[in-house]
């Protein structure tokens, strides 16, 4: 049972509708679309794990989607 609905990231969002107002010559936009790309990687992977997720027999345990643990915390060590 996937217990967090997955939507697609702030950032992600956010840019795309910067290259959308950026002209195609600004010298920052191949590193927005190379940030851009690398979170849509990241999204359509986290689609695909809810996907094979939702096929599996999981019984009663919970997967919680987009969650972000940060580097330092101590869940990490």
């Amino acid at each position: 049972m996937i217990s967090k609905k997955l939507t697609p990231p702030l950032r992600l969002l956010a840019d795309q509708a910067l290259l959308n107002h950026l002209p195609i010559v600004h010298p920052a936009r191949r590193r927005i679309e190379d940030d851009l790309g690398n979170y849509r990687s990241g999204f359509i992977g986290q689609q695909n794990l809810a996907y094979f997720l939702d096929l599996s027999d999981l019984g009663k345990k919970h997967a919680f989607l987009t969650i972000f643990i940060p580097k330092d915390s101590r869940w990490t060590h």
